[in-house]
């Protein structure tokens, strides 16, 4: 071996396990979502990023047969319990990192992804949103950042998605949409 590089071409995976492509969408789209909460430089701005998140939990769950709706709220105290006085941000990646990490394993590796862990990983973010928001001072409730991301993908997308507003985005026009 001549380089770092060669070896870790002798042991990449070159398999490519057919992924449920929606999943994929949503476990990507999750940890990039997540790790822009940490450039967040106002509320309107954690506003809109967090209602990003709860869009890829949403199609997540709904790409495993499950909703938004059915996810549960937990308890304070339960919440409080498994994430262990972690900063919400944090949570937030490493949550949204387990997903992608199952995600991963199903595509490369070929293993079967627990679906139970999976949900639990999903109603892990829903929550961190949920009580995060609340412990770091946010004055917006999960259905308000909901609310929000619905008002700026109308804005976005009138009538259904297309690539070209995908890229070709008015920011400033989706900005006054979610304060309507």
């Amino acid at each position: 071996m001549n380089t770092y590089t060669d070896f870790v071409k002798t042991v990449e995976s070159t398999s490519w396990h057919q992924p449920n492509e929606r999943l994929l969408h949503a476990a990507m789209g999750l940890c990039t979502e997540s790790a822009e909460t940490f450039e967040c430089t106002d509320q309107q701005h954690s506003l809109e990023e967090l209602g990003d998140v709860c869009w890829y939990v949403a199609l997540g769950l709904d790409a495993i047969g499950r909703s938004w709706e059915e996810a549960p709220i937990l308890t304070e105290a339960v919440f409080l319990d498994l994430v262990r006085g972690e900063d919400a941000a944090v949570s937030l990646t490493l949550h949204s990192t387990d997903i992608l990490d199952m995600v991963k394993k199903a595509v490369f590796y070929g293993k079967a992804i627990d679906q139970d862990k999976l949900y639990d990983s999903f109603v892990m973010v829903k929550n961190v949103i949920s009580y995060g928001m609340a412990f770091s001072g946010m004055p917006y409730t999960l259905d308000e950042v909901v609310n929000a991301n619905v008002k700026k993908l109308t804005a976005r997308y009138p009538g259904k998605f297309t690539e070209e507003a995908a890229v070709n985005r008015d920011v400033k026009e989706e900005y006054a949409a979610m304060s309507r």
